[in-house]
């Protein structure tokens, strides 16, 4: 577990960086071959032909990871990008080292706030489990559906990965360029993203879709009996799923890590949680053992409705044009480091001459809002004295 975590930190950062310099179908090809080639072809031969069972399970994570992280190196030598990655430029007009303290305080700034809120969301599956194997008369069929129950939503959620990325990438490359038009894109992505899940759902909700898929996931009568009543709540969870992470996912860099970390542990610790250990673990209300199953399963639900509410009011309310201000001048804080060193050498033509600005003064659109300046405006004098 410990050498796969390594290996999943280091294969998402490649995978962000490929895709944030365009490599799109790399990254779709990186999946297609490690998820349906390699993770496939392992787990029959590690769990089901060499009978490895538990040991063998890790040993294909690992395996996944690992040429994943191969195949990102690989492409990455491919496509001449090895100098550009992992080396800081070196002569005449170097001015963007490969990790600065302003960078460092933006990574943390970034990353410390994305990661608490994962925890405060991601733990309350842990809850869930320990929920599911306490309550009073549960059956080992009950605790066997709802481990499958889990296992199928890691399934949906590795699904709308892909959604949410695209949803996040676009507002925020959008917002950098200081376009209008980023709130009406987000919200077009986002209502396309919960139609498709939507759409994706509709099998679920017929009997004899969920006959086969309850079928598929055990052999045993009682956890099929079981599974097949928390189809419907695994339909819920999906649903409000997309709109929790989606919504979620641009806070941080618009500047409001605080809000997302605060929304996400209120809305699973201070309400989901309380809700759902009332309601399994005490008499409170009068419920059956397959009710307090079905809630227990439906704690993160719970959570990422109220998630999903609390940052849609948020984002209606939200000052587009400052949020445009911050990410444009986050996203060019090398170019601001690079004239200021210019001038502080006295070398400002020469220097500013291999500053390439992300949106061009002379290319930025005129129907900016009310105070938001394109960024790369701040070169324009000279930029047009090199011209």
């Amino acid at each position: 577990m410990v050498a796969t975590a390594w290996l999943t930190v280091l294969d998402n950062h490649l995978e962000g960086l490929f895709i944030n310099l365009g490599y799109v179908k790399t990254a779709a090809l990186n999946g297609f071959v490690c998820g349906i080639g390699v993770d496939v072809a392992f787990s029959f031969l590690l769990i089901y032909y060499w009978d490895m069972r538990m040991r063998g399970c890790a040993l294909v994570q690992l395996t996944v990871r690992l040429v994943r992280v191969l195949f990102w190196l690989a492409q990455m030598a491919v496509s001449g990008l090895t100098r550009q990655m992992l080396v800081p430029p070196r002569g005449s007009g170097a001015t963007d080292p490969l990790l600065t303290r302003r960078e460092l305080g933006l990574f943390l700034g970034q990353g410390l706030p994305q990661y608490g809120a994962m925890l405060a969301g991601w733990l309350i599956f842990e809850l869930q489990l320990v929920l599911l194997t306490n309550i009073d008369g549960v059956t080992h069929a009950a605790r066997a559906a709802g481990a499958d129950w889990i296992n199928v939503e890691g399934t949906i959620a590795a699904v709308q990965v892909g959604w949410i990325q695209v949803a996040k990438m676009r507002c925020l490359k959008l917002l950098g360029s200081a376009d209008p038009g980023a709130p009406k894109a987000f919200a077009l992505l986002l209502t396309l993203a919960f139609l498709l899940v939507a759409l994706l759902n509709i099998p679920l909700l017929l009997p004899s879709s969920v006959d086969g898929l309850a079928n598929l996931m055990s052999n045993d009568d009682g956890v099929y009996a079981v599974f097949r009543r928390l189809v419907w709540v695994l339909v819920v969870h999906a649903q409000t799923r997309i709109v929790d992470l989606t919504c979620g996912s641009v806070l941080v860099p618009m500047g409001y890590p605080r809000m997302r970390v605060a929304i996400a542990f209120v809305s699973f610790w201070c309400v989901a949680a309380p809700v759902a250990v009332v309601g399994t673990m005490t008499s409170t209300f009068s419920l059956t053992t397959l009710v307090k199953v079905q809630l227990c399963m439906a704690c993160t639900s719970i959570g990422q409705m109220l998630n999903a509410l609390c940052y849609g009011a948020f984002l209606l309310r939200l000052d587009w044009a400052a949020a445009a201000r911050l990410i444009g001048a986050r996203a060019n804080t090398d170019r601001r480091a690079a004239a200021d060193e210019a001038e502080a050498d006295n070398d400002a033509p020469a220097r500013i001459s291999s500053v390439v600005p992300i949106v061009l003064a002379e290319d930025a659109p005129h129907h900016l809002p009310v105070g938001v300046a394109a960024p790369g405006c701040c070169v324009r004098a000279a930029s047009s004295t090199i011209q």
